[in-house]
């Protein structure tokens, strides 16, 4: 569920050319497709590794780089197919 989250936010980020994400753990569960429950362990998991800062429905993305390492590879391979469709 982590990586997940991590993937999540990282291509969010990416898209909207922002730090900072305004999203509740209601909506991160419907979107993942996973228990509102397992959002927050994922986010809190990353807050504790200093990689998101979340209170509240704003989230704000600390280290980037880390986040993607944290996605598990998911990242640059959803990178690389959107671009060979859209290019």
């Amino acid at each position: 569920m982590e990586a997940s989250l991590a993937r999540w936010l990282r291509v969010t980020r990416e898209r909207s050319h922002s730090s900072d994400v305004h999203v509740t753990h209601q909506s991160l569960a419907f979107m993942l497709g996973v228990r509102r429950a397992g959002v927050t362990r994922a986010a809190s998991s990353l807050q504790a590794s200093k990689l998101i800062v979340y209170s509240r429905g704003s989230l704000t993305i600390l280290d980037r780089r880390a986040l993607e390492a944290a996605a598990c590879g998911w990242h640059a391979a959803g990178r690389k197919l959107y671009a060979s469709v859209i290019g």
